[in-house]
């Protein structure tokens, strides 16, 4: 199934963004969100990869769920969000600053590069 993505948001939605290699970062994501529209605030959620940096702009309140996989590297379904977004906006200081944001980031402790992507978010 697509995501439920619709922008831009209104003042009080919730963007849920996940990265996700084996499918929990997206469980859990879809969990918030869930919960997030049980509470009767409207949520979108979808995969980072399904926002673009025009789009991620114009959201006021994100949760993004990122997991890391490999040695530090981005999910495959947040590859290009990491590409084109992350490493855009260090040409544009402060271009996210009016975002509410939480980020929780999974990893394995077994690498050096633990919750890498995740912090890099």
């Amino acid at each position: 199934t697509g995501p439920s993505y619709a922008a831009p948001s209104a003042r009080g939605d919730v963007a849920v963004l996940f990265a996700s290699q084996t499918g929990n970062a997206e469980a859990l994501a879809r969990r918030v969100h869930e919960m997030i529209l049980d509470s009767g605030i409207p949520s979108r959620c979808g995969s980072m990869n399904d926002w673009d940096k025009d789009a991620l702009m114009q959201e006021h309140m994100l949760v993004c769920v990122a997991s890391t996989t490999g040695n530090g590297e981005p999910p495959d379904n947040a590859g290009r969000f990491f590409r084109r977004v992350l490493r855009s906006r260090a040409n544009e200081p402060g271009c996210f600053a009016d975002i509410a944001y939480a980020i929780l980031a999974l990893g394995d402790t077994n690498y050096d590069q633990f919750c890498k992507f995740g912090r890099n978010v």
